[in-house]
């Protein structure tokens, strides 16, 4: 099965090194084509350095602040 178009959207709120880490090994599956898109989830400007880093299309959530609705 072949799939086009495919977005993967990862929602975080204050995350650490792992969301790094999920973004190389998602990067180092071969063949796949795919945009990657954070959703910085309310974690504040702590956290801004770490969503630079990413490097990714970004989108901020300033309402939700993590919380379940």
């Amino acid at each position: 099965m072949m799939f086009q178009d495919v977005d993967i959207v990862i929602p975080a709120y204050e995350p650490d090194d792992r969301l790094l880490e999920l973004l190389k090994n998602i990067r180092d599956k071969e063949n796949q084509m795919f945009d990657i898109i954070l959703v910085d989830d309310g974690s504040g400007a702590d956290f801004a350095p770490l969503f630079a880093i990413a490097d990714k299309k970004m989108y901020e959530n300033k309402s939700q602040k993590g919380e379940r609705r």
